[in-house]
């Protein structure tokens, strides 16, 4: 969104030949032709732009300017002089003043100036709204200030600054683990070593021990030179080994090697290669259970799991959400040039329902998807995506319900009653929160729809779009 203007000016041409064509391109302006009545607008109105004329008939524009600046520094005050008070327009760039023109001056020199004052609060408001988040909610590049994450942070503090050789990561898919590990990585005395990362679940076993311990030429049909394992890369820094809790028997074998004795071979290879390395070691399964069921080694859990960092979910950290809503929209607002200023309050209260299976990961595709389709300022009901409604009580979009244990008609009654729900928020959300258009659309009549919505305690009002 433009920022306003105010243009004082006793001639009422130029308060016409600056007005009218700020106010096509989109600015909000205001006008006055004197000195007290500009303060008098200045102080109701607040403008974050201020065009002022150096003479006015009642007070003198330096005096002006010494008001405005003494009430808001922060505000922008562009000053117009004749040609020969340029000692003058110098004096009030030493008060506080952003530039000045002389007159006589062309509607594009002025616009120019308008211009870089819109680009400089842009850049102040963003730089103060970034401050302001890590101020309040930020660390390293995680967001949150609910209890669970301020003890996260803590913990990453205590850890990351101590001697251990081994850190265990908890929690579920989109909860941040890789970002807890790099915050880890540059806390620590390794920061300015290389910090290394790999998903175990996307290679095969064999790929895998490559990637991890490297090989010698020739150890299998494909390799046809020595190459280092990201063991002897992250040497001297992190190595952060993401999902674990997928390997395979061999390779959790070779890990526990490493943990214990800090060597290992490369593949084909037949002498000890030693690493200075911290490991960094993550997954979203229970181990505990995954050692009870004979797919994971007892002795290999018991060694990771001596220093544990639980990374809460998203449906967890209910105060968090909002939170990381306004941040992830300022970071789309940079990336695709959006003004996204505020969202609708149905859909915070929308998002603090929603289960949230994928974690801060999901809420960030989710605000990435509705900052780049918005085109107003306000982000609406009708940008949300569709499994945000169908997933916004206790049963999540992605999972699907349990009926063993339930007599047949509990069963069935639960799944209509999703299906109901699911059906009129989706007719309301689509036409805007009108019942006559939405029972019509769905080949109801008004009344049957009505019902359906009392049923579920759902009021038309939280889908129509304000704004």
């Amino acid at each position: 969104m433009k920022p306003s203007i105010l243009i004082i000016d006793d001639e009422d041409k130029i308060r016409r030949f600056l007005g009218e064509p700020f106010t096509r391109r989109g600015y909000r302006v205001s006008t006055a032709g004197t000195g007290r009545q500009g303060l008098e607008v200045f102080r109701k109105e607040e403008p974050e732009i201020v065009i002022l004329d150096m003479r006015l008939p009642d007070v003198d524009g330096m005096q002006v300017l010494r008001e405005i600046r003494r009430a808001s520094p922060e505000h922008i005050v562009i000053m117009i002089t004749a040609y020969g008070e340029i000692r003058l327009a110098v004096e009030a760039m030493k008060l506080g003043a952003f530039d000045y023109l002389t007159k006589p001056f062309e509607f594009d020199a002025i616009n120019i100036v308008i211009g870089k004052a819109s680009e400089y609060l842009r850049m102040k408001n963003e730089i103060a709204c970034l401050k302001r988040e890590s101020d309040l909610s930020g660390y390293e590049d995680m967001v949150g200030k609910s209890k669970r994450m301020q003890e996260v942070f803590r913990r990453i503090e205590e850890i990351a600054s101590s001697p251990a050789p081994l850190i265990f990561l908890n929690g579920e898919t989109g909860t941040g683990k890789e970002l807890a590990a790099r915050a880890i990585h540059r806390k620590s005395a390794r920061a300015a070593g290389p910090f290394v990362a790999l998903n175990c679940t996307i290679l095969d076993e064999r790929l895998l021990q490559s990637e991890l311990f490297g090989h010698e030429k020739g150890a299998f049909t494909d390799a046809t030179e020595t190459k280092k394992g990201l063991f002897e890369v992250a040497d001297g820094g992190t190595i952060f080994l993401d999902e674990i809790g997928d390997i395979t028997p061999l390779i959790q074998a070779k890990l526990l090697r490493v943990l214990e004795e800090k060597s290992f071979r490369r593949l084909g290879g037949t002498k000890d290669i030693s690493v200075d390395v911290r490991i960094v070691i993550s997954t979203n399964r229970d181990l505990k259970a995954a050692v009870a069921a004979g797919h994971f080694r007892e002795d290999l859990y018991f060694r990771i799991n001596a220093l544990p960092i639980v990374m809460p979910p998203l449906r967890n950290r209910g105060e968090d959400i909002l939170i990381l809503t306004e941040h992830f929209v300022r970071k789309f607002n940079l990336q695709f040039g959006k003004d996204v200023r505020k969202l609708a309050p149905q859909i915070a209260e929308l998002f603090a329902r929603y289960q949230w299976p994928g974690n801060v990961r999901e809420l960030k595709n989710v605000m990435e998807r509705m900052v780049l389709l918005s085109k107003t300022e306000e982000l609406l009901l009708k940008h949300v995506p569709h499994e945000i409604f169908v997933g916004d009580g206790t049963q999540t979009a992605s999972k699907k319900p349990v009926y063993f244990g339930k007599e047949y008609s509990a069963a069935r009654d639960e799944v209509l009653n999703g299906f109901e729900k699911g059906f009129i928020v989706e007719y309301l959300t689509r036409c805007e929160g009108n019942v006559s258009k939405s029972a019509s659309v769905a080949g109801m009549d008004r009344s049957s729809f009505q019902r359906m919505m009392k049923k579920h305690q759902i009021e038309s009002e939280s889908f129509r779009l304000h704004g």
